[in-house]
């Protein structure tokens, strides 16, 4: 067996360490998420969108290491249903960030529309998945693609044109997360580890810890940056 199992208060836990950093990842979401509504004071809806982002994203990731965690103990409630209910909800986060900015211009306004027949897809793959059982596929995969489109392709793509456009400098700070998690890809295939109980799982949810943490600072200075265009339209 290449993975931890352990029994706490009589009930048995697999992959305990990877369930501690996904609820790790599942914190990290629902802080930044609390930050960004505070910060929200001109209650800016793609500001909103940018919230739910991080709150679904992580909340999905920790639904997902309960899942596994407690697949032993309760197979079809956790496993089966749960499972492809915490790829549901990371799936609709990564979808909240798609739509941040789908209202800035006609590109955008088509990369809006990408994002929601790219949610429809996700969802009725899912339900492929549910009812049917494919051999030698990883049902994972689908959420691993979902993601790398959603944040290689469609974000970057958004980010890229608005700074070239509307001259927007926080695509700075969304490069760099993307790079941080592009590290996740050799540690995932190769399955890299530190110690037992720090696998690759749980290094790519520190690289995802960190990688929202800079998404975070980005969103931040957008904040920033439309309350000063704000006080100047004031004064003007």
């Amino acid at each position: 067996m290449d993975f931890i199992v352990a029994e706490w208060f009589g009930v048995t836990i697999i992959r305990p360490n990877n369930l501690i950093t996904n609820i790790l990842v599942g914190i990290t979401g629902f802080f930044l998420y609390k930050l960004i509504a505070q910060k929200n004071e001109q209650n800016l809806s793609w500001i909103t969108w940018w919230s739910f982002f991080f709150l679904f994203v992580g909340l999905g990731t920790a639904l997902g290491g309960m899942a596994h965690a407690f697949n032993y103990e309760y197979p079809h409630v956790l496993h089966t249903q749960s499972d492809h209910f915490a790829w549901a909800v990371a799936g609709l986060g990564l979808y909240f960030g798609e739509r941040t900015r789908s209202v800035w211009g006609k590109f955008t306004e088509v990369i809006g529309w990408v994002a929601v027949v790219k949610l429809l897809l996700f969802f009725v793959l899912l339900l492929g998945l549910i009812f049917y059982k494919f051999d030698g596929f990883n049902s994972f995969d689908v959420v691993r693609w979902n993601a790398t489109f959603s944040m290689f392709i469609i974000l970057f793509a958004t980010y890229f044109w608005l700074h070239r456009v509307e001259k927007i400098n926080s695509l700075f700070y969304f490069l760099l997360g993307f790079g941080i998690m592009l590290i996740d890809i050799p540690i995932y295939n190769y399955q890299l580890k530190l110690h037992t109980w720090i696998d690759h799982h749980d290094l790519g949810h520190f690289l995802q810890i960190i990688s929202l943490f800079i998404f975070y600072l980005g969103v931040n200075e957008e904040i920033i940056n439309s309350r000063t265009a704000e006080v100047r339209h004031l004064a003007e």
